[in-house]
């Protein structure tokens, strides 16, 4: 791809060309920093424009304005003195050389003073950025020129930035005739969006600047005295912070994940983040919807905490996408029940989590009746109420629903129900007696949830953004409106540290409240590490430390899952077992090249148990009636006022027999056994380390730096060779002693709340477990 790039410049001698304070050009992107080097214009993002105005000594003014775009390779500049005497016209042509290197031209024709002092000149230079941290530039300037006032310069930059861009260092050596210069450049931000420049050169030129960036673009000024006292003020805005790296593909496919609350407000403290609202969500859906630059919508659902109405609310928005000539993609994870699927029946596609089952089992009502209780207690409600459909005290007045409540309830149930197999029916063109069906047959596991053809396929959460990319050419998948995330630089090969301690949960890690409590491992928050691992090439091998008794067995796959994904990299796991690594603690371990554990570590426990509590008897005792209308034979399978049914029961049977099949055929095969010796060593038998090495579950008897050396020798990395051992926070960075008191802060600050009494939500919905089958505490 090649850009050009024209411009128009007016300007005194003193200025030949524009000049930013406090700049670098190894490292920014910026539409003036063309001039210092034309090749940077490959690593500006889309299109930008600065506008600056500066202030010379108290006796005159300048003003410049710059407009370029990468995608058409277009730009223009002007610059305008007071006094007006001299002035330019440029040409510029940019090579990239893939995403990381750039090499660029530049042709000008001057007009310092008049005709008759006409020239050209030509810049040349390269730009090297390889990563995020690191950046190199190069470039000969006024090639040919034959003004005094613009000599021929060299220039030779370099620039690092470190901790996600927080501190920033750029150096420059000016090499002009026989002379040798040198600047250098320290760049902080202390706070988001606001950044802190100063600069300095040998000859006794200094100066700084303090920008601020928001949305609408960046905005600041800075100031500079040279050796002879001669002091600048400069005031820059610039259209659109440029992005590190260039976007050659303008479409976009729009992702949205659902795995969080969203709140119709939400309040955040200093040291509490800000969850976004719902309808802020609401707000981006109605623009990806009918953005041009958008050809399709993907939504990845792993929770959805909505109502009805939200839902629908939601989904009207996406049917006007798809009017729009837009496609719309779902992806159910972890949430793949009613309100999951009735929303995502609009969709052209739907996918699956290959070890979620789809709980289409219709809807149901229940309601439960304290007066028989209160009878037994001696309390005798009061309530004054208007009128008989006002139903909410009956749970307290009566022993069972009235008329009315009966008919009310059961009119919403059949409406919402009629909705909800309606949308369904369309959506995937079943006829009613068809739906009606395969509703009572509910739940399904995924592959029986392909078959019936209610999903289009079988993807993993990694799979599902390639497939959109092989499905939509030309387009991007970008989480709509998120920013990345840069890493760190560090120098020496590096192991990551990634823990997996305490009971296993879907969804995000959750620390222990302020009364204490266990720590709950969250899939997603370990999935993330692995990826940022997979993606930091620094990184050689993982050593998995698990202290785990196990817990969700959807959980236990997403993170056996994102253990596969980093092998494909050709580069190591190795598990270190702490105390315990049982069930759901050892399905993710048979994942791994290598299992150490120590001789008294409890592992294996290869089994699996669902379960629910009946309490009829305990009902009956306080007499408590529970009433249930359901729609769908096994749509009230886990109520707590009965028993289940012997089709619960089958059902039930075959989604547990389904999940300790994969158990089983994990340890085969990670482990290299026979089925028929699994099942041996199975059957949830708990072992000691040094027993378990014997039956073939652990490779060595070692504790954790056991497993270090070990993981260094795997990955080619001599024994007296130096590695960095890090840690990831949150799975998006790197831990840092500033970032942990300040989750410490965090934790500490926040008030308690019934929440924390509770178990969390991901174990209150869980069905399906992996964990051992008592607690052992050896002292």
């Amino acid at each position: 791809m090649i850009f050009f790039l024209c411009s128009l410049t007016i300007a005194t001698p003193s200025m030949e060309r524009p000049n930013d304070i406090a700049s670098s050009s190894a490292i920014e992107n910026r539409p003036n920093l063309i001039w210092s080097n034309p090749a940077n214009m490959g690593f500006i993002q889309g299109t930008s424009s600065q506008l600056n105005f500066q202030y010379i000594d108290t006796t005159e003014y300048a003003w410049s304005y710059s407009q370029i775009s990468s995608l058409f390779g277009f730009g223009l500049h002007y610059q305008n003195h007071e006094s007006g005497t001299w002035w330019s016209t440029a040409t510029a042509l940019n090579i990239p050389l893939g995403n990381t290197m750039n090499l660029g031209a530049l042709w000008t024709w001057h007009s310092p003073f008049s005709d008759a002092d006409n020239y050209n000149s030509f810049d040349l230079g390269a730009s090297f950025r390889p990563t995020s941290w690191l950046g190199a530039s190069a470039s000969v300037h006024n090639i040919g020129s034959k003004n005094e006032l613009a000599p021929p310069k060299t220039t030779l930059g370099l620039g690092l930035r470190m901790f996600d861009g927080i501190f920033n260092i750029g150096a420059e050596q000016f090499q002009i005739s026989d002379e040798t210069r040198y600047k250098g450049v320290v760049w902080l931000r202390p706070l988001k969006g606001l950044d802190i420049k100063v600069e300095s050169d040998i000859a006794g030129q200094f100066g700084g600047g303090i920008y601020l960036n928001s949305d609408l673009g960046m905005w600041g000024g800075g100031y500079t005295q040279n050796q002879d006292s001669l002091s600048t003020y400069n005031i820059s805005y610039v259209s659109k912070a440029p992005q590190p790296k260039f976007q050659l593909q303008p479409k976009q496919i729009a992702l949205f994940e659902l795995n969080r609350s969203f709140p119709y407000s939400s309040s955040g403290g200093l040291f509490s983040t800000r969850t976004e609202e719902y309808l802020s969500l609401l707000r981006k859906l109605h623009q990806a919807a009918r953005a041009k630059h958008v050809s399709a919508i993907a939504l990845h659902i792993d929770r959805l905490p909505f109502s009805f109405a939200q839902l629908e609310e939601i989904g009207q928005e996406l049917k006007e996408a798809k009017k729009q000539g837009k496609q719309v993609v779902f992806y159910l994870g972890e949430s793949s029940g009613n309100a999951a699927y009735y929303l995502a029946s609009i969709g052209d596609r739907i996918y699956l989590h290959p070890s979620a089952d789809l709980g289409i089992v219709g809807l149901s009502s229940e309601r439960m009746y304290f007066r028989g209780a209160l009878d037994l207690i001696g309390v005798e409600p009061e309530f004054i109420r208007k009128s008989e459909y006002k139903s909410a005290p009956e749970v307290f007045i009566r022993h069972e629903s009235s008329p009315a409540s009966q008919e009310q309830d059961k009119k919403l149930l059949d409406d919402v129900y009629k909705n909800f197999t309606d949308q369904i029916g369309r959506g995937r063109n079943f006829k009613p007696n068809q739906l009606q069906a395969i509703i009572d047959n509910a739940p399904y596991t995924a592959e029986e949830a392909r078959k019936q053809k209610l999903v289009d396929g079988l993807l993993y959460p990694d799979q599902f953004e390639s497939t959109l990319e092989e499905q939509f050419k030309n387009s991007n998948v970008t989480s709509f409106g998120e920013r990345t995330i840069t890493d760190v630089w560090d120098a020496l090969p590096e192991i990551a540290i990634i823990y997996v301690d305490g009971a296993i949960i879907s969804g995000e890690s959750q620390s222990p409240g302020l009364l204490g409590g266990d720590k709950l491992c969250g899939s997603k928050t370990i999935a993330a590490q692995f990826k940022k691992a997979q993606e930091r090439p620094q990184v050689k091998a993982v050593v998995l430390r698990i202290d785990s008794p196990g817990g969700s067995a959807f959980a236990s796959e997403d993170i056996w899952r994102a253990i596969q994904n980093f092998k494909q990299e050709q580069k190591p796991v190795i598990v270190s077992m702490g105390g315990v690594a049982a069930s759901g603690g050892y399905y993710i371990a048979s994942g791994a090249d290598t299992i150490f554990a120590e001789s008294n570590t409890i592992t294996g426990s290869i089994g699996v148990y669902g379960s629910k509590f009946n309490f009829k008897r305990l009902y009956d005792l306080l007499g408590i009636n529970v009433e249930i209308d359901k729609r769908g034979n096994n749509a009230a399978l886990q109520t707590t006022s009965r028993p289940w049914t012997p089709t619960e029961r089958d059902k039930m049977e075959n989604l547990i027999s389904s999940t300790y099949q994969t158990f089983k055929q994990r340890v085969s095969d990670g482990r290299s056994l026979s089925m028929e010796k699994v099942e041996e060593i199975a059957r949830g038998r708990v072992w000691s380390g040094q027993s378990a090495q014997k039956v073939g579950l652990v490779d060595e008897i070692g504790g954790f730096y056991d497993a270090i050396e070990h993981a260094k020798k795997k990955a080619g990395i001599t024994a007296k060779r130096k590695v960095n051992l890090i840690q990831f926070k949150g799975g998006n960075q790197r831990e840092s002693p500033f970032t942990s008191l300040i989750g410490d802060l965090k934790t500490a600050t926040e008030p308690p709340s019934i929440a924390s009494f509770l178990p969390p939500p991901s174990v209150q919905k869980e069905t399906t477990w992996m964990l051992m089958p008592y607690r052992i505490n050896i002292r």
